[in-house]
């Protein structure tokens, strides 16, 4: 059973019509399950085949977890689909957005003062963070100050890659920080 977008057609009789009228309903009532207010899509095993004139969005199995995914035609920025859904909701993690983009999220380990550390995007996101496909277009770093340590001092960063940023501390005593970046998928 499939859609038929031609039916029906001005010249029918509905009389005659009916049959593929209910067919077309049935057909969208296993898309849609027979629900107004939502949309339930079925798992897919694979992602489905988007030309150039469509958008798909679909349901992935992926890891035994169902993953809403979104996926424009052979020209999107990605030319992949975007995973809606996998994200990590904890101190360190990230997730993708429908533009292309991945935004990660963390903390360092302790900085001592005049010292660096080289900070892992994603480092203990679970799930795992896939990594940018070219160095980050913005990295924020900020410092977390425990109580009665001064705030003030540079934290500043260098070198950032597809994997890594490196920060630096010279603020006077030893921190961690929050890392924030966003860069292509």
């Amino acid at each position: 059973m499939s859609w038929n977008p031609a039916i029906p057609q001005s010249g029918d009789i509905p009389a005659q019509s009916q049959a593929l009228i209910l067919q077309n309903f049935q057909y969208l009532n296993t898309f849609v399950q027979g629900q107004a207010n939502a949309l339930l899509l079925n798992q897919q095993a694979s992602a489905p085949t988007v030309t150039s004139t469509q958008v798909g969005i679909y349901n992935l199995l992926s890891g035994g977890v169902n993953n809403l995914m979104i996926q424009d035609g052979p020209y999107s920025p990605t030319n992949k689909p975007v995973n809606l859904t996998t994200s990590s909701n904890n101190v360190s993690g990230w997730c993708a957005l429908p533009c292309g983009l991945y935004m990660v999220w963390g903390t360092t380990p302790s900085i001592t003062d005049n010292g660096n550390v080289s900070y892992t995007f994603g480092a203990g996101a679970s799930p795992a963070f896939p990594g940018f496909s070219a160095p980050a277009y913005f990295v924020q770093v900020t410092p977390i100050y425990s109580s009665g340590i001064s705030s003030s001092g540079t934290v500043y960063t260098s070198a950032t890659t597809i994997t890594h940023v490196n920060i630096y501390n010279k603020t006077g005593s030893s921190i961690t920080t929050f890392v924030f970046a966003i860069g292509p998928m």
